[in-house]
């Protein structure tokens, strides 16, 4: 199954390169998250490419979350940065809450988890959300978004939407990067 550690742990140990537009997805949620005094909690942070985009933005505090132990090992440790191994089923938000400027990211992910609601829902009520999801099959997505509507249903009752943009990735592919703010008035 995709979605287990042991098979993200082996595409990681044969090396993953990541084509530069998936960098212009990274960009595009740097720039939606914009304030670079935020604590940034990055869930599903892999071998920290994006937090090594953050830090080239001048963000200065980040705590990553992964399951990948092997994707874990990669990542640049910055002063103020952080990477944790944790499977996003158990992780639940911790004193990152306390400051109020904290935005939790979740890039490339939700589309892999069979239970993306559980984990939305875990963002503490009135915080900021920036997050990625494709508009192309693969073999370890579990759902694709064609539409930016798409992500709005999925997404409704947990997050009031702020932002989107389409990254182009080539071949009529897409990733859709997207901000909402976890609504107070969600029935899950």
């Amino acid at each position: 199954m995709p979605t287990e550690s042991g098979s993200f742990d082996k595409l990681y140990a044969e090396g993953i390169e990541h084509p530069p537009e998936r960098i212009e997805v990274y960009s595009e949620a740097a720039r939606m998250i914009g304030n670079t005094a935020a604590r940034i909690v990055d869930l599903g942070c892999g071998d920290g490419t994006f937090a090594n985009c953050l830090h080239k933005w001048g963000f200065t505090k980040y705590s990553g979350y992964d399951f990948s132990e092997v994707a874990l090992k990669e990542c640049i440790k910055y002063e103020g940065f952080s990477f944790t191994h944790c499977d996003l089923r158990y992780w639940n938000p911790g004193v990152e809450v306390e400051d109020g400027s904290t935005i939790y990211t979740c890039l490339e992910v939700l589309e892999h988890v069979e239970n993306d609601h559980a984990i939305v829902a875990k963002i503490p009520t009135g915080y900021n959300f920036v997050f990625s999801v494709p508009t192309f099959p693969s073999d370890n997505h579990l759902r694709v978004f064609p539409r930016p509507s798409d992500v709005w249903k999925r997404y409704q009752d947990l997050l009031l939407m702020k932002r989107w943009s389409h990254i182009d990735v080539g071949g009529g592919k897409a990733i859709h990067v997207c901000q909402g703010i976890r609504r107070s008035d969600s029935w899950l």
